[in-house]
């Protein structure tokens, strides 16, 4: 039994190695099924397929060397298959549907997509039966490699008209990878493409409160994303309520008023290039100020922790700067104007809770504004029109990295005049020099 196992097992290996992987012969093709890698070797093959214009390429319509492959589709989607980075030979592939070798066009066939090996891509339906086609560049040699089968299945709520029902507070998933665009652009997106939120996903939501609800992505999302919302209204909706792109670093925050029992769309997409991705989007009623009853005066607070910076150490301190949103809830305007004494600071200080207890263990100098966005991160804008002017309802967010650029900073006047620096009225910063504070400033611990 030992010897006739093994003499099997010579015989399976050598037959394997003699036919290769997929079929030189049309209707013999060999069967493979789902996703994944499938190795071909069409380096002795011929040709048996017929040459077709959706092929052509430098005047070439017609593959050498092919072999075959029938492919049952697992699911209803959209496939690619690719054999980029999968092989050395200048490759040419074709998909066509059903299993009867073709004589008309077929799904979709390529030469050079990566350098030169290629990708198709085609729809496809669960259950369903195509025949996959690969050879070489008419004239070039065969030889061994693999194609990549991979399979995106529909996003159900791509479509406006399709919008998944959702109500209240909580986290929503989402994932527009293989989403495509139905919406249109809106003045209120970034001037960019128009205004065009690309793989748009679409949500119907109920508030179930009167007041203003928070939409974000900060905490939900790694890729660029972008929010709308709007009325709910025929699709594709427009004049939207609100739309923001970059409130929490490359993700987004949207808050507007709403009514209990109303609904409304929610549309989510990502910045041009970005490939999406999945996530969650949060919806929260609006704790803090209120955007539908402004106090009066100008009123910024900042609303939002986005990020934070790591500087390094000098000694046994370390430094690190948080980047941040601020957003006027006040029904006037304020100056936002550097190099003046017209414009905000913002004082940073680190605390942690400790045996029941709240202890500081760090503080900075303060930053200095110099110019301001026009964001829909907290409220819907009302644009100044001035980069100098925080608009009502408008939002500004500045990067931890730019919080923490020392040629921003300085100390506050109390501190500047103790340690030798002076107070400049004028342009309202404060100099402190650096060594003053460091040598004469132990870090405060409790």
């Amino acid at each position: 039994m030992r010897t006739l196992n093994t003499t099997l097992f010579i015989l399976a290996c050598s037959s394997s190695t003699a036919l290769g992987q997929g079929n030189d012969t049309c209707s013999l093709a060999q069967p493979i099924l789902g996703e994944g890698t499938f190795a071909f070797d069409n380096s002795a093959a011929t040709t048996d397929g017929l040459p077709d214009p959706l092929c052509e390429n430098a005047g070439q319509t017609q593959m050498d060397h092919d072999v075959w492959f029938v492919w049952t589709s697992p699911s209803t989607g959209s496939v690619t298959m690719s054999t980029c980075g999968l092989t050395s030979i200048d490759s040419w592939i074709a998909a066509y549907d059903g299993t009867a070798c073709p004589t008309g066009a077929p799904l979709d066939c390529n030469d050079d997509t990566c350098g030169t090996q290629s990708q198709v891509s085609f729809v496809a339906t669960a259950g369903s039966d195509y025949l996959l086609r690969v050879g070489a560049w008419a004239g070039a040699a065969g030889g061994t490699g693999s194609i990549s089968l991979s399979l995106q299945t529909p996003v159900v709520n791509d479509d406006c008209a399709n919008a998944e029902v959702i109500s209240g507070e909580g986290l929503f998933p989402f994932d527009n990878t293989s989403a495509t665009v139905d919406g249109v652009g809106d003045v209120l997106c970034t001037a960019a493409a128009a205004g065009q939120i690309e793989k748009d996903v679409w949500f119907r939501w109920t508030a179930t409160f009167t007041g203003d609800v928070h939409v974000r992505t900060c905490n939900g999302a790694s890729h660029d994303t972008q929010l709308a919302a709007y009325d709910l209204q025929a699709c594709p909706p427009s004049g939207a309520l609100v739309c923001n792109d970059d409130a929490c670093n490359v993700q987004s925050a949207i808050t507007f008023p709403v009514v209990n029992g109303s609904e409304y769309l929610l549309r989510v997409g990502v910045w041009q290039t970005s490939p999406g991705g999945s996530g969650d989007i949060e919806i929260s009623e609006n704790a803090g100020p209120s955007c539908s009853t402004p106090v009066s005066g100008p009123d910024v607070v900042v609303g939002n922790l986005t990020e934070f910076s790591n500087w390094g150490t000098v000694g046994t301190r370390a430094a690190y700067s948080i980047g941040a949103t601020a957003c006027n809830f006040g029904d006037q305007e304020m100056p936002w104007q550097g190099n003046t004494a017209q414009h905000p600071v913002i004082a940073q200080n680190l605390y942690r809770v400790r045996d029941e207890r709240i202890e500081q263990v760090g503080l900075s100098w303060v930053k200095h504004g110099f110019g301001s966005a026009t964001e829909n991160a907290c409220c819907i804008c009302q644009d100044p029109n001035n980069g100098q002017i925080l608009g009502i309802g408008c939002a500004d967010t500045y990067g931890s990295g730019t919080n923490g650029a020392q040629s921003l900073l300085s100390g506050l006047p109390s501190l500047s005049e103790s340690f030798g620096g002076s107070t400049t009225t004028t342009s309202g910063t404060f100099d402190l020099p650096v060594s003053s504070v460091f040598s004469a400033m132990p870090m405060p611990r409790r």
